[in-house]
């Protein structure tokens, strides 16, 4: 029983030393470099990267998630609906271009405009 209410102690002040503050979970995605406009391949479909993880285009939805790299790079996931396509993503320095690979092996990049 005391070695319960110690383990429960060192949780409980574990959690007030470091926090869990999904708010604050949120708010450093939206200051992620991903979200925003971006003009895909084509030029034409601009699409969405959200701060709440989804992303919108003219033709479907989908979520991304930041991937962790053994590089400086940002790398990102885009998993779309219906999982058919998988877009693997390379944010340049400048945050301004996407290089992108999916796993149909196609290659293309995106600029963003916002």
């Amino acid at each position: 029983m005391k070695t319960t209410i110690v383990a429960l102690t060192l949780c409980l002040a574990s959690l007030f030393a470091f926090g869990s503050d999904p708010v604050k979970a949120g708010s450093e995605k939206e200051k992620d470099p991903i979200v925003g406009h971006w003009r895909w391949r084509n030029h034409t479909d601009i699409n969405e990267i959200r701060p709440d993880g989804t992303i919108q285009s003219p033709r479907a939805t989908g979520v991304w998630k930041g991937v962790p790299a053994d590089t400086a790079e940002r790398k990102y996931e885009i998993s779309w609906k219906g999982g058919a396509t998988v877009d693997k993503l390379t944010l340049s320095e400048d945050g301004k271009k996407l290089t992108v690979k999916n796993n149909r092996g196609e290659k293309f990049t995106a600029e963003k405009i916002d």
